[in-house]
């Protein structure tokens, strides 16, 4: 099975070196439970700690564009959610 791009479970350093010495290498990387999302939360917790509205790391306005992807990504696709209308 491949892993899904997101969120790999090994991956390879291929030099780009004629040495001989140095050799390609294949390293393990196993998910963390719950796919990572609690490094958002993480992030989240302590941005609601300091105050701040508003991440320097994920600002408003990226999250905006990154979110209109995902909209056209499952507009274009064959989901059930295609036609589904946010309220944000």
């Amino acid at each position: 099975m491949i892993d899904p791009p997101y969120r790999p479970e090994s991956f390879t350093v291929i030099p780009h070196s004629d040495d001989p010495s140095i050799k390609r290498e294949t390293f393990d990387y196993p998910p963390a439970a719950g796919g990572g999302w609690h490094y958002q939360a993480d992030h989240v917790g302590r941005l609601i700690r300091d105050g701040k509205i508003e991440s320097d790391r994920m600002p408003w306005e990226e999250s905006r564009i990154t979110q209109g992807w995902f909209d056209q990504v499952r507009k274009d696709g064959p989901s059930v959610l295609k036609d589904l209308k946010g309220k944000a």
